[in-house]
């Protein structure tokens, strides 16, 4: 889970951070009055989950309370196009107003796991700021932490003095990393980055941007961070999603996939492209899905207008076959009663049932009889991705 970067500060200044004073513009009068209090010089900051705002024109010095609450007009609404973003963009929904201080030095720091070594990395670059993605590999200097130790004394020392900090800024620094290594372990972040991380004129170490993403199968643990998800932000159909205890991310293509286990999913999505086949979304039932989840599954998939052919390829174990059946029979029959009713849409099942009660699920499917979804079956997953990728070719010639 994603979080905009007033709610990462507000998180950071918890565990004892020092930020920049900020605060978030409910409207343009709002921002003028913040800009005032904050003695008239302010950063004022499009909230979206991407990074190189900056760049993309998001992030905007005013000098004066007019300026502010002219870029807060400007602003909300706005579409911005990053790097991250995609040539799509993302709508401003949130304006965050900051005060402007004088910077001296920028640096990079992040935190984010490393599967490989078993540890939190840190990176650090005194490259820090909008151009650190142009950065090349040398100038950043990584630190495998010790989940034993945590950020140690003379590592920490050794990275400040790579970054060329004085020896005045490396208790401060070494200070920050501690609090910020709390902030990811007690979080269960999956990644932490301050870009760019300041020395002041005045000598201060501060954040000026910070971006953190949370582990989602950790946040059971963490029901006061699930206040911070902006559902406005990213895919809908991902949040909506989650609540049944689905994995389900919106891809580009055309063929809607409904797979159980991560590792079967990718292997579908790779099969339909080898195929020529190109898939709508990655949609993993899990190990124990129920029939309610399944049909709240397959109807995310029919909501998206794109889709032309389901993909099911399910292999039965905990997850039994004749279960997934019955719960896409059951969103089958809502969608031919539903409101929405899917006017003139005519979409093909590709189901290859394996495993646990796999001849009871693909009987259940053959039993039902509707003119929109009309069922194929295939032996084994290739089989399954070449019909679909074929029927898609059909439905695109309809």
């Amino acid at each position: 889970m994603n979080i905009h970067e007033y709610q990462a500060k507000e998180i950071l200044g918890r565990y004892g951070i020092a930020v920049p004073r900020g605060r978030l513009a409910v409207s343009a009068r709002d921002a003028a009055i913040t800009a005032d209090e904050f003695g008239g010089h302010v950063v004022v900051k499009a909230q979206i989950h991407a990074g190189g705002r900056g760049k993309a024109g998001g992030v905007r010095f005013a000098a004066t309370r007019d300026e502010a609450a002219s870029l807060y007009e400007e602003f909300l609404g706005m579409r911005l196009i990053t790097r991250q973003t995609g040539p799509e963009g993302a709508r401003v929904r949130r304006v965050y107003i900051e005060e402007a201080l004088s910077i001296a030095k920028e640096y990079y720091l992040s935190l984010s796991i490393d599967r490989k070594h078993a540890r939190i990395a840190l990176l650090a670059s005194a490259a820090g700021g909008g151009d650190v993605e142009e950065a090349s590999q040398g100038a950043f200097a990584r630190v495998l932490i010790d989940p034993c130790l945590g950020p140690t004394a003379h590592s920490m020392r050794a990275l400040a003095v790579s970054l060329g900090l004085e020896s005045a800024c490396r208790r401060m620094f070494f200070g920050m990393v501690q609090k910020l290594y709390e902030v990811f372990t007690s979080c269960d972040c999956s990644l932490l980055e301050i870009n760019p991380l300041a020395r002041l004129s005045d000598g201060r170490l501060l954040p000026l941007d910070c971006k953190i993403s949370f582990d989602d199968n950790a946040l059971f643990r963490h029901s006061e961070l699930l206040a911070y998800r902006d559902i406005e932000e990213g895919a809908p159909e991902e949040f909506e999603a989650s609540k049944y205890g689905l994995t389900y991310v919106k891809l580009d293509g055309d063929i809607g996939c409904m797979v159980n286990g991560a590792g079967l999913a990718m292997a579908t999505l790779d099969a339909l492209l080898l195929r020529g086949g190109t898939s709508a979304n990655f949609l993993d039932l899990g190990g124990g899905a129920s029939k309610e989840a399944v049909r709240k599954a397959f109807s995310l998939i029919i909501e998206d207008r794109r889709v032309k052919v389901i993909l099911i390829n399910v292999l039965g174990g905990i997850v039994r076959c004749d279960v997934v059946a019955a719960g896409v029979a059951e969103a089958i029959a809502e969608a031919s009663t539903a409101s929405y009713a899917l006017p003139k849409r005519h979409i093909p099942i590709v189901a290859r049932f394996a495993g646990n009660r796999a001849g009871e699920g693909r009987s259940l499917l053959e039993a039902i009889k509707d003119d929109v979804f009309p069922s194929r079956f295939a032996e084994t997953m290739d089989a399954a991705a070449t019909l679909a990728a074929e029927a898609a070719v059909a439905e695109g010639r309809r």
